[in-house]
């Protein structure tokens, strides 16, 4: 079997390498030649918003996505409009 070393189709989950922050998963994806990221929205969360679009835009890395979102599971109505709420306000 051949061995894998073309990664400039390659998209990595910032999920994947939890936990690094998103400068950390920026920089280990660049030095392995990764073309990619995905952005969960926990590292968005910790680092700020700001702070995460400077970084993405200062990288060579094409942004796919931001990830994770259309998960709506409660007990009840009310925890099912609080994640409805949590979701409309992360798209905003």
């Amino acid at each position: 079997m051949a061995e894998l070393t073309d990664y400039s189709r390659l998209c990595i989950h910032t999920i994947t390498t939890k936990p690094l922050t998103l400068q950390e998963a920026v920089e280990a994806y660049e030095a392995a030649d990764v073309a990619g990221i995905t952005v969960w929205r926990e590292p968005v969360e910790s680092s700020g918003l700001a702070e995460s679009v400077k970084v993405l835009e200062d990288s060579s890395l094409e942004v796919g996505s931001l990830c994770r979102g259309g998960f709506f599971p409660a007990i009840d109505s009310e925890g099912r409009q609080s994640a409805i709420y949590d979701y409309r306000q992360a798209i905003r």
